[in-house]
């Protein structure tokens, strides 16, 4: 999208974002790579928590070489059944697919005897809920711009033959902050 609609990204004030690209992006992305083991040999992984979900924590990595920013998704296995596990591995080979301006892309993937670390572009402008609470109600072009973006993702993700089936305003993130 281009112009002063803006572009949707996953998370952080008016909804039409404030500077030139700034996009909200659904929580999914793309797969460059699957790697065993080493995620501590090439990224910094941050104390600091972006984020939690069902699945697990994000958290900000920092490529150890580049000093370029990620945020990594760390799930455990340790609490998972097979069931569990087959639905992590789904969403890796389902984020493997995905490639559009709307859904957050998957950058690389490690496990560990104990976790998946999963690395994913980063959205540091926060959550559509917490810019809801915020303002307490989006405008009218405000919500327009939001949800033609959203229809974008999910018309994509459809059309990729794949269901979100878990759409709500936490999981709707704004690329940059500025809103």
């Amino acid at each position: 999208m281009a112009g002063s609609e803006g572009v949707l990204r996953e998370r952080q004030a008016s909804v039409l974002p404030a500077k030139p690209g700034n996009r909200l992006l659904m929580a999914l992305g793309t797969l460059r790579r699957f790697i065993r083991g080493g995620v501590r040999r090439e990224y910094d992984i941050d104390g600091e928590e972006l984020g939690r979900g069902c699945y697990g924590v994000v958290r900000r990595a920092t490529h150890l070489q580049t000093g370029e920013c990620w945020a990594v998704k760390i799930v455990s296995k340790e609490d998972k059944d097979e069931k569990g596990l087959r639905n992590v591995h789904r969403e890796i080979a389902v984020m493997r697919q995905l490639n559009h301006d709307n859904v957050i892309r998957l950058h690389d993937v490690f496990e560990s005897r104990h976790h998946f670390y999963m690395l994913m572009e980063p959205a540091t402008g926060g959550q559509l809920l917490e810019k809801i609470l915020i303002v307490r109600r989006l405008s009218e072009d405000e919500a327009a711009c939001v949800f033609k973006q959203l229809l974008h993702a999910v018309a994509y993700l459809h059309a990729q033959g794949i269901v979100h089936r878990d759409i709500k305003c936490e999981n709707v993130l704004y690329s940059e902050p500025g809103f």
